[in-house]
């Protein structure tokens, strides 16, 4: 099979040694590429481990090998099992499989926020102090200028064009000044945590390569939206398992009274991974809004409200019923996937979150949106960034998300649950 053209630059740094230009071409043409069951796809991995193997970094050679040996194709999987000794990793699978990465504690993270991260923020406090003090002084400016305007103008016109323009032209000062600061603040303390947590993460503060609009549709958790965006994007592998988070704000456009008008679907981290053993149909877990408010009567709703052609999935454990409904296109299939482990998996970590879970088993990916009115990694303009507590929150919504691997286990196969 002839190599892709888009993996040959990749392939050609790695024969030149140039392995720091060979990892970016690599781990690029694995985000774009969009059959991950090819051979070419399957290639840039190997080529990878090779990468990663020859630059010191052994937890991500191993982790990417790991999910090599569950490929579908048997030369990738024999090519992996040879290969995993000598990045010193077991040499199959039924062995004892190498301790997981742990998470750092918050004592560790104490240090290294009072020995890198503290005087960066001290920085970014006197930027943030700056940014303050000239709104301040630009509302101050606008003011006396729109009060000497109307004062020259007819008394009908002074209201308007004092609240209006002044408005417009505050608030466009301000957004500029604050989004300036915001990123400034994201690329020199986000990016930073992120790597804290783990150097083989990824952190961008908007994905242009890959957005997250078609996965967020293919999960059928929610409407299909008209408009979308998305922001901090963490990309990386887990103890063996590749996953994604984001922050998302969806709208759809509704028509009322010949106007439009937009509502949100979702806004939050939406999180996708992959999900160790193949399954072909679809199951939807969601918030069980009916029968907790309306008892017998929101079961009977729960059954009428049949989305995408399935059908209400019936469970055996009690908590799980009162917290979530499933629906799904195939009822054993989906006893499958939700275990019993699985179940008081997802009954736990709904509690750790206190917030809804919707879940979505699809693909061979389990996709997890999490609702949050405010955006979560964005600094405060009006509070102090030195403080450790609003930096210790960044770094428990990471890990919080990024746990979701151990928390649920997606790391073991289904049949080990």
């Amino acid at each position: 099979m002839a190599l892709d053209p888009r993996l040959q630059p990749g392939v050609d740094a790695l024969n030149r040694k140039q392995f720091s230009e060979a990892q970016a071409l690599l781990e690029q043409y694995c985000r774009d590429c969009r059959d991950p069951y090819s051979l070419n796809f399957l290639k840039a991995k190997m080529h990878l481990i090779e990468v990663y193997q020859k630059t010191g970094q052994h937890q991500q050679a191993i982790a990417l090998c790991q999910t090599l040996m569950q490929s579908e194709h048997p030369k990738a999987r024999n090519w992996a099992r040879r290969m995993l000794p000598h990045l010193g990793g077991e040499d199959a699978p039924s062995s004892t499989p190498p301790a997981p990465t742990q998470f750092k504690s918050t004592a560790r993270f104490k240090q290294y926020y009072e020995g890198k991260l503290l005087p960066v923020l001290r920085q970014l406090e006197r930027q943030r102090k700056t940014v303050l003090l000239r709104v301040i002084l630009l509302a101050i400016t606008l003011i006396a200028l729109l009060i000497g305007l109307a004062i020259r103008l007819s008394f009908e016109l002074q209201i308007f064009y004092f609240i209006i323009g002044g408005g417009i032209i505050w608030l466009f000062c301000l957004g500029y000044l604050v989004m300036f600061y915001q990123r400034e603040f994201k690329e020199k303390i986000i990016r930073e945590i992120v790597a804290f947590i783990s150097p083989s993460f990824r952190y961008t503060q908007e994905n242009a390569n890959t957005p997250s609009r078609g996965p967020f549709i293919a999960s059928r958790l929610f409407a299909k939206p008209h408009r979308f965006s998305e922001e901090d994007c963490v990309e990386g592998t887990w103890n063996g398992t590749a996953l994604y988070f984001s922050e998302i704000e969806a709208e759809r456009r509704v028509r009322r009274k010949n106007e439009d008008e937009w509502r949100t679907i979702f806004n939050g981290l939406f999180f996708r991974a992959d999900f160790n053993k193949p399954f072909h149909g679809y199951t939807v877990v969601r918030p069980d809004f009916a029968e907790k408010h309306f008892g017998a009567w929101g079961q009977m709703l729960q059954s009428a409200n049949k989305q995408h052609a399935s059908e209400l999935i019936k469970l055996e454990d009690p908590e799980f019923e009162r917290l979530f409904v499933v629906y799904g296109d195939d009822q054993i299939e989906a006893r499958y996937i939700l275990s019993t482990s699985l179940m008081q998996q997802l009954v736990e970590f709904r509690h750790k979150v206190e917030r809804d879970l919707y879940v979505a088993f699809i693909d061979n990916t389990v996709y997890i949106a999490i609702p949050y009115q405010r955006n979560l990694f964005e600094p405060r303009l009006l509070r102090t960034v030195v403080a450790f507590e609003p930096v210790l929150e960044y770094f428990e919504t990471l890990q919080l998300m990024i746990g979701i691997v151990d928390d649920l286990k997606l790391n073991r196969r289904i049949w080990q649950s």
